[in-house]
């Protein structure tokens, strides 16, 4: 389940990066697995 969400995440991020955006969504990323595990 973590890891489908982690893709979900990644991909979703991915999706609507832009070039200045690239260390935001990163951080996005990891804020949204340390969500997720807590919700879990």
């Amino acid at each position: 389940m973590l890891a489908s969400s982690h893709q979900i995440a990644v991909s979703t991020s991915t999706t609507s990066c832009r070039k200045d955006d690239n260390v935001l969504s990163s951080q996005s990323v990891e804020r949204f697995i340390q969500e997720n595990k807590k919700s879990t």
